[in-house]
C-alpha cells in the first residue's frame, strides 16, 4: 500500500470518528489525556501543518489562531477565544488531506528543507506523521470510551 493511500485512508478514519461525535462530546476531557477531543483534533492539524509543509518549502496552511490554540504545550483552559466548531475542524481536516496529498505527490523522496528530528527526506517525515496521526486517533478513541470524562469549561 502506498504512503499517500495509507494517509488518505487514515484521514478518512479520523474524519469519520469526528463526524460521529456530538459537538458537546468534543469538550469532554478524559483523564487519560487531560485534553479535550477538540484540542486533540486541533493539535493533530497543527502538528501536520508544522511538520509537513515547511519541510517542502511551503508556509503553514491553517489560520494563525490554530497555531496559538493547539500547539504542544497549550491547554484548552488557556484559550482566550472561542475554539473552532466541529464543522470547522472537519473542513480543516478535509482541506488538509487534499493539500497534503497534492503536495506530497511526487515529492516524497525530496530532502527536507528544515531540520526535523534526524529525518532527511519528506518520506521520512510523512511516515512519522502518519504514525503520529494513528496514535492520536487511538488516544481520541480511548478518550471517548473512557468512563468519567469531565467537561473542559
Amino acid at each position: 500500500m502506498g504512503k499517500l493511500y495509507e494517509f488518505w485512508k487514515l484521514r478518512e478514519e479520523t474524519i469519520a470518528f469526528l463526524e460521529a461525535l456530538g459537538e458537546d462530546q468534543l469538550d469532554a476531557v478524559a483523564p487519560i489525556t487531560g485534553e479535550s477531543l477538540r484540542w486533540l483534533v486541533g493539535n493533530l492539524l497543527v502538528r501536520w501543518d508544522h511538520s509537513f509543509f515547511p519541510k517542502l518549502g511551503f508556509s503553514w496552511r491553517l489560520p494563525d489562531y490554530y497555531h496559538t490554540m493547539f500547539p504542544n504545550g497549550t491547554m484548552q483552559n488557556q484559550w482566550n477565544a472561542s475554539p473552532p466548531s466541529k464543522e470547522e475542524l472537519l473542513r480543516q481536516l478535509r482541506s488538509q488531506r487534499e493539500q497534503i496529498s497534492e503536495d506530497a505527490e511526487g515529492h516524497l523522496e525530496y530532502p527536507v528543507l528544515e531540520p526535523f528530528h534526524d529525518m532527511h527526506t519528506i518520506n521520512e517525515v510523512f511516515i512519522y506523521m502518519i504514525e503520529a496521526e494513528r496514535q492520536q486517533l487511538e488516544v481520541m478513541k480511548q478518550s471517548i470510551s473512557f468512563e468519567g470524562t469531565e467537561r473542559s469549561d
